[in-house]
C-alpha cells in the first residue's frame, strides 16, 4: 500500500495518508475542491529541491512528511525519496500552493487529475 491514497469525488479529491504517516504529516486528510487544483505532474526529483523550513513534520534521509515553508508559501509533503511514483499537485486558493505525494500509479493519478482540472 502505498502511504498516500487519492480518491475522486464528483466536486474534490482526497487525498488520505496511509500507516503511521499520519502521525508524522500531522495530516490524516486532504480535500481538494477541483477548481483549487491548477494540475498535477510526476516529478520524483522535487525532493532534492530545498525544501525550506519545516513546521511540523518530519525530514529524515529519505523520508519528507508534513508542512514546509520556504518563501512564505506552503508545500505538503509526504514522500520518500527513491519512489518512482512522486508526484505534485500545484494549488491555488488553498493553505498549500502544492502538495508533493508518494502514491502507486503515479501517471495514472496525475492523468485523473489533469483530466478532472483542464
Amino acid at each position: 500500500m502505498a502511504i498516500n491514497s487519492i480518491t475522486f469525488g464528483e466536486q474534490s479529491l482526497t487525498v488520505t495518508v496511509n500507516g503511521i504517516d499520519k502521525m508524522w504529516s500531522f495530516k490524516s486528510e486532504l480535500v481538494i475542491p477541483y477548481d483549487h487544483v491548477a494540475g498535477a505532474t510526476l516529478d520524483k526529483d522535487v525532493l532534492a529541491d530545498y525544501k525550506g523550513i519545516r513546521w511540523p513534520g518530519l525530514s529524515i534521509p529519505g523520508k519528507y512528511a508534513g508542512t514546509f515553508i520556504l518563501h512564505g508559501e506552503k508545500t505538503f509533503y509526504n514522500a520518500e525519496v527513491g519512489e518512482d511514483d512522486v508526484i505534485v499537485i500545484q494549488l491555488h486558493d488553498e493553505e498549500y500552493v502544492r502538495l508533493v505525494l508518494s502514491v502507486d500509479n503515479g501517471a495514472d493519478v496525475v492523468n485523473q487529475i489533469n483530466q478532472r482540472v483542464m
